[in-house]
Order: structure tokens, then C-alpha cells, then sequence
């Protein structure tokens, strides 16, 4: 499955851009291959959670092995209706970006056609974005008690 392929880029872009600020999610949304209604004999195959709470173990088991919990995603978890899938069409797997705001700033999902979406593009936005809202660097001695100018006899 392309998430799974995905993992490691979104990691390393992770890693690399929490000092911008920018908050990773992983929105565990509907098993896309449940075992018990759409086998496809993949390995990691579970049947159709049947509570909230498994579906939570769900999410944090799939954070912890695609090492995203770590790398400082937060997971949270469609209710049991789907009403997040339904209303962002993520099934399979779609990315998004929302500024802190609340606008929606990118939306990156297969194109027509293909097997699965191309990571790097969200990667690259990411990276785009967190170099175009990168604040100013503040002069040296600004804010540091006690600084003192050379020269200075303060």
C-alpha cells in the first residue's frame, strides 16, 4: 500500500520541519483492506474494528509501526460513522495542510488513474511553506538579559 511507502519521507519531513512549528497528524480513518469485508492477504490486514476503542488501539498500533507517534505525529481517529472520510474524501490515503487558521492550503490525493500519490509534492509544499513563514532572525544580543554591546560600560 503507498502510505506505508510513504512513512519514512514523511518522517524525515517531520523531523525537519517541528522547529517551523508545523503540527503532523495522522487521521486514522475506515481499514482500506479489512480482513473481514476487502481481504487483499496483505500482512498487516485486521477485520473492521467494532468499537471507537478498538479503533483507537487501531490508529496508535499503525502511529507506533509506521514510526510516526515518534517522530512526532499526533493521531487522532474518525468516528465509527466515518463522518471525517465522508466529509474529506481521504480513502485510501489523501494529504492535506491547514495553517493554523483553519484554511486550507493544500490538498494532495492520487491523480486519475494512478495507484498512489506522489509524497514528495506534500513534502516539498511543506517545505515551501515553512521557508516562506520562516520569522526573521532577531539581532544577536535582542532579548538576552544582560547583553551588553562591545565596547559598551553598561
Amino acid at each position: 500500500p503507498p502510505f506505508l511507502h510513504d512513512a519514512p519521507e514523511l518522517r524525515a519531513t517531520a523531523r525537519s520541519t517541528a522547529a517551523s512549528g508545523v503540527q503532523w497528524c495522522l487521521l486514522y480513518i475506515c481499514e482500506a483492506h479489512a480482513s473481514d469485508t476487502w481481504p487483499l492477504k496483505f500482512s498487516h490486514e485486521q477485520p473492521r474494528p467494532a468499537s471507537i476503542e478498538q479503533r483507537c488501539e487501531y490508529a496508535a498500533r499503525c502511529a507506533a509501526s509506521l514510526g510516526l507517534a515518534a517522530a512526532g505525529f499526533r493521531t487522532m481517529v474518525d468516528t465509527m460513522d466515518d463522518a471525517c472520510n465522508a466529509a474529506l474524501c481521504a480513502w485510501p490515503t489523501a494529504y492535506y495542510v491547514v495553517d493554523a487558521a483553519g484554511t486550507l492550503l493544500y490538498i494532495g490525493e492520487a491523480k486519475e488513474g494512478d495507484y498512489g500519490y506522489d509524497v514528495h509534492e506534500l513534502t516539498a509544499f511543506v517545505r515551501r511553506w515553512c521557508r516562506a513563514h520562516r520569522p526573521a532572525p532577531k539581532a544577536a544580543a535582542e532579548g538576552c538579559a544582560g547583553a551588553r554591546r562591545v565596547g559598551s560600560r553598561r
